[in-house]
């Protein structure tokens, strides 16, 4: 299955925690990677807040919600992804 880039972005709200510590740097990687999500920072680099608050202990890593915010997985594939989103 083939996920379809507009169905994605209606179905998930993404957004990229940068681990940066100088604003500039986030900024151009932001702009040069072009993702279309939010991203988010506190410039603190690998002590930032939430990768300790949430146990992130690697990178890239991700979390699938439920609408209410509660997490339902912890860094799944993408395949298991297209797997959840088919069963929808």
């Amino acid at each position: 299955m083939k996920i379809k880039r507009t169905l994605l972005l209606t179905l998930l709200i993404i957004f990229s925690v940068g681990l940066e510590r100088d604003s500039e740097e986030w900024k151009m990687y932001i702009e040069q990677t072009s993702f279309p999500w939010l991203h988010v920072s506190d410039l603190n680099g690998l002590e930032n807040e939430a990768l300790n608050i949430y146990g992130v202990k690697q990178i890239p890593y991700n979390f699938l919600l439920d609408k209410n915010g509660m997490i339902l997985e912890r860094n799944i594939s993408l395949e298991e992804l297209k797997d959840i989103l088919a069963s929808l």
